[in-house]
């Protein structure tokens, strides 16, 4: 989605890889790390990471064919798009991004992905 959007770690943290989006490496956190770039799951895990040490409350997403971050705190919800630099989408915005896609989009779409064993994980694991 072009324009000039705010992004959540503009200058800090590159794109996601699109010009070797199967690369292997972009599934590795410590490749992702070490190269600064990754997939959208990847991405987001790393977010989410730095969104739990400050207190951030950000939920993962899954969209069908990319993966965000919400943010469901204080009135409506806000996404972040790990993939674009972290660059912020409202629904809206997500919905037509599918329906370009030749999707039908659903409300339910944009709620959190519950993983009852991933949130089992102690983060200091991770």
């Amino acid at each position: 989605m072009p324009g000039a959007q705010p992004r959540a770690l503009s200058g800090v943290w590159p794109a996601g890889n699109v010009e070797h989006y199967a690369d292997p490496r972009n599934s590795f956190l410590d490749e992702v790390l070490a190269r600064r770039t990754g997939i959208p799951l990847s991405l987001c895990t790393v977010y989410l990471l730095v969104a739990q040490r400050i207190g951030l409350s950000l939920e993962p997403v899954g969209l069908p064919g990319h993966f965000l971050l919400g943010c469901y705190v204080e009135g409506a919800p806000f996404f972040i798009d790990a993939f674009d630099q972290g660059a912020f989408r409202t629904g809206e915005e997500i919905f037509a991004a599918l329906r370009a896609s030749h999707i039908a989009p659903r409300v339910t779409d944009l709620a959190p992905t519950r993983c009852a064993k991933c949130s089992a994980v102690p983060a200091a694991i991770l």
